[in-house]
């Protein structure tokens, strides 16, 4: 019978596939051995709407990195160390907050991780001096940057 003899198909096979899996680890190597850290922030666009003509007088807010501590803030949120900054509100404006970010990115440009702060919380001030506290979750920033938050309908009273 004519043609290569069995067992260089083999080795020809086994050949391919170590050069096959030695390029692959070195796409690899190279793809993950220096890898891009980027810290920053992204605006976050709130509309902020009034349940009940109350008067609010002050608006402010303080991102947090983790949505369980939500429960906290509804229930318990002198356990929370809350340092919230003011935000210039003018009714039926929106008003913008900076969410912090981190992405994690390859030497091809890739993606690897990505994380950013998923808890809103706003500190709702009235005329009558009550205070309301309002947690929202935050969207994915790399696809939505736009949240509606309404106050309550009863806002606690002073």
């Amino acid at each position: 019978m004519g043609g290569m003899p069995r067992y260089s198909i083999k080795k020809l096979l086994l050949t391919t596939t170590l050069v096959a899996v030695l390029l692959f680890v070195a796409l690899w190597v190279v793809d993950n051995g220096q890898v891009a850290f980027c810290d920053g922030r992204f605006p976050l666009q709130v509309d902020l709407r009034e349940n009940k003509q109350l008067g609010i007088t002050e608006v402010a807010y303080q991102v947090l990195s983790r949505t369980d501590y939500a429960e906290y803030v509804r229930t318990a949120p002198s356990k929370l160390e809350l340092n919230p900054e003011h935000v210039d509100w003018i009714a039926g404006q929106p008003f913008s907050v900076q969410v912090p970010c981190s992405v994690r990115v390859s030497t091809s440009g890739r993606v690897l991780s990505y994380s950013q702060h998923r808890l809103l919380v706003l500190r709702i001030t009235y005329q009558n001096g009550s205070v309301e506290l309002i947690p929202v979750e935050i969207p994915d920033g790399r696809a939505n940057r736009h949240i509606s938050v309404t106050t309550a309908e009863n806002p606690p009273s002073n």
